[in-house]
C-alpha cells in the first residue's frame, strides 16, 4: 500500500475536487501534472482529466467504480465522452435534481448506499451505473454519506458521529471493516479529505501522523 499527502492547487479537500476508483483517477485538467502523477502513483490508476457539470468538483458531482461512471443530468456530452474514452467503461446519467452524487452516493466494487434524497427509480440506475446492489443509508442521520465517508474494497473509514447501525450497514452492503475517524487534522467529512483504493490512499496536507495511522489500520489488507 502506498501512502501520500497532498493538496489540489493549494486546497487539501481532495474528494471534492477529485474521486478514484481501483482503475481510474478523475481529476480537474488545470491540476498541475506533478499532483496528477503524484496521486495516480500512489493509488496505481490511469489518470482522467475531465470537468463535470461544466466545473471542476469532480469529486462532489461524480461517482465511479470498476464496474461503471455515474454523473448528474447537467454533465456535458463532451464530458460524458471523455469519460468514457479514459476509461473504456459505461458512463450513465442519473436523472435527480440531486446532483451531487459525490456527496450523496458511497460505494465499492460490491455494494452502495445511497440517501435518503432518492427514491426508487433513482436507486434502481445506481445499481444498474455501478453494478450492485444500492440500499438507503445515512451517516449521522444525514444524507451526505458521501461526504461523510470514503470506502474501498478493503475498509471504510466514517466520520466520528457515525451510528452503530450505520456502521453495520455500511460493512454489510460492501463487505468491508468500517471505524470512525478523522482526516485534514480533525475534519469528520473525510469523504472530502481523502482518495482511497486497495493499493493506496492520498489524503490532504493537514491530515495528522495520529489520523494517517488510523487511515493506514483502516483501508490496508491484513492491517486487523
Amino acid at each position: 500500500m502506498h501512502y501520500a499527502r497532498t493538496h489540489l492547487n493549494g486546497n487539501p479537500y481532495l474528494g471534492i475536487f477529485a474521486a478514484a476508483s481501483e482503475s481510474h483517477l478523475f481529476i480537474p485538467p488545470r491540476v498541475p501534472k506533478r499532483v496528477v502523477k503524484e496521486i495516480s502513483e500512489a493509488l496505481e490508476v490511469s489518470p482522467v482529466q475531465t470537468t463535470v457539470a461544466g466545473t471542476e468538483l469532480v469529486g462532489t458531482f461524480l461517482v465511479a467504480n470498476s464496474h461503471g461512471v455515474l454523473v448528474p443530468q447537467d454533465a456535458t456530452s463532451s464530458e460524458m465522452r471523455t469519460l468514457k474514452k479514459g476509461t473504456g467503461l459505461d458512463v450513465q446519467i442519473l436523472d435527480s435534481r440531486f446532483n451531487a452524487l459525490g456527496n450523496l452516493i458511497l460505494g465499492n466494487d460490491r455494494g452502495a448506499i445511497a440517501g435518503g434524497v432518492y427514491r426508487e427509480e433513482a436507486l434502481e440506475t445506481i445499481s444498474d451505473a455501478l453494478g450492485v446492489s444500492t440500499e438507503v443509508g445515512s451517516i449521522d442521520r444525514l444524507s451526505i454519506v458521501g461526504s461523510l465517508g470514503q470506502v474501498s474494497n478493503l475498509g471504510g473509514l466514517v466520520s466520528p458521529k457515525a451510528r452503530e447501525d450505520e456502521i453495520r450497514l455500511i460493512s454489510r452492503a460492501m463487505d468491508i471493516r468500517v471505524e470512525r475517524g478523522t482526516a485534514n487534522f480533525g475534519v469528520g467529512n473525510v469523504g472530502t479529505c481523502i482518495l482511497a483504493n486497495t493499493k493506496g490512499v492520498v489524503a490532504g496536507t493537514p491530515t495528522s501522523g495520529i489520523e494517517m495511522g488510523k487511515i493506514q489500520q483502516v483501508f490496508e489488507e491484513g492491517a486487523w
